[in-house]
């Protein structure tokens, strides 16, 4: 009875043994455990984009320059050998296209000095005007007080220059324009160096 009772106990944990490896094998379809997860690694790191080129800065626009003109004149009149209140100046130019349009600038110079017309002349000794009509201009000597003519004598002026600007067709019949224009410029129109000089006459 004993030894049946021995060989009963050896069978049975035969039998047990035998189904642990079997299910450890995995022979009988049965999944072993599930081992312990590893740690997960680190995330590699993004890749940096790429830089865009700059883009090349867009050029400032210049500032506007004057507009030239078609035609700038400069006639210089020698009147040395004039004398009296009036100077009268034959000037072919002076058309009735040309009066009635263009800006017209009268100076007149003693020595190295210009003296706008009108104006005060040399040492304020008198007032100098001017009227122009077709193909004439009348330089008119004044005494200060603007009432009583003052005769001017032989050498007391040496030249009449005019300036005359043509018009362009927007402007036509408008010539206190390109006063303002110079004046917007910073040119002084009394001054005859710098209008000269704007308008490249030097």
């Amino acid at each position: 009875m004993k030894v049946t009772s021995k060989i009963l106990t050896i069978s049975c944990m035969a039998f047990a043994l035998s189904f642990t490896s079997c299910s450890k094998d995995g022979n009988d379809g049965v999944n072993g455990e599930q081992g312990i997860q590893g740690i997960q690694g680190t995330a590699g790191q993004d890749g940096v984009d790429g830089t865009n080129g700059t883009d090349g800065k867009e050029g400032e626009d210049g500032t506007n320059g004057t507009d030239g003109n078609a035609n700038v004149q400069n006639i210089i009149i020698d009147v040395s050998q004039k004398s009296g209140a009036t100077y009268i100046l034959d000037i072919e130019k002076f058309t009735p296209t040309v009066l009635k349009n263009d800006a017209i600038l009268y100076y007149l110079r003693k020595g190295n000095l210009y003296y706008p017309i009108p104006g005060v002349g040399p040492n304020s000794a008198y007032i100098a005007r001017v009227y122009a009509s077709e193909g004439k201009a009348f330089i008119n000597f004044k005494e200060l007080d603007g009432i009583s003519s003052y005769q001017t004598v032989a050498g007391e002026v040496d030249d009449i220059q005019i300036i005359i600007i043509e018009s362009s067709s927007s402007v036509a019949g408008k010539s206190s324009s390109y006063l303002a224009a110079l004046s917007a410029a910073g040119v002084d129109a009394n001054d005859y160096h710098a209008v000269m000089q704007y308008y490249g006459l030097n």
